[in-house]
């Protein structure tokens, strides 16, 4: 395996490229941590639904400011600010993105777990 490192503007890394066995590249890009304030989590709240998966989604946002993601069963876990627009989580999907479309709505909500990349889920009732 070979990285290579793009700097950015202020002489830091922005992005690095690794090159695989398998002749692919993979590329991580530089982000800033994100801590949003409960005004701007409360835009992820809604149910995401997606067909391909048979899954519906639903995230809350608790009283003590926690953003949640509830799924089948009644299973919930904590979405972690990660940075803007993504969040962690401790178990369930490893990753999870929201996209904005041009207005800035927050209409898709993807998952990436394991070999599972960009899963997405459309926002339903907005």
């Amino acid at each position: 395996n070979v990285a290579t490192f793009e700097f950015g503007a202020k002489g830091l890394p922005a992005i690095i490229r690794r090159a695989v066995g398998s002749g692919d590249t993979i590329s991580y890009l530089v982000e800033e941590a994100w801590t949003p304030s409960p005004v701007e989590l409360r835009q992820y709240v809604g149910e995401y639904v997606s067909d391909e998966a048979e899954a519906t989604f639903n995230v809350t946002l608790e009283e003590n400011g926690k953003l949640m993601l509830r799924g089948r069963y009644g299973r919930t876990v904590e979405l972690t600010p990660a940075y803007r627009h993504a969040f962690t989580t401790s178990e369930g999907p490893a990753f999870v993105l929201f996209r904005r479309d041009g207005r800035g709505r927050v209409t898709t909500m993807s998952f990436g777990m394991g070999r599972v990349r960009d899963l997405q889920f459309r926002r339903e009732g907005r």
